[in-house]
């Protein structure tokens, strides 16, 4: 998934953003759908979540989001 193509997901959605964002609300991995993930030369980047519950986006990783 390009960091374009995420983007037009997320626009003007709730959106939380950082490394593991996710468990700041007390969620884990099997409480999200995998929506898609960048990877480039140094490997990954970030991976894009969605909490159905809460409405809400979580792109974590390390970089280029």
């Amino acid at each position: 998934m390009t960091k374009k193509e995420m983007r037009k997901i997320i626009e003007g959605e709730k959106v939380k953003t950082g490394y593991c964002c996710y468990q700041d609300d007390g969620l884990s991995k099997s409480d999200l759908k995998e929506i898609g993930s960048n990877s480039g030369a140094y490997g990954w980047n970030w991976t894009l979540y969605y909490h159905k519950a809460s409405d809400t986006y979580y792109v974590s990783g390390y970089r280029n989001f």
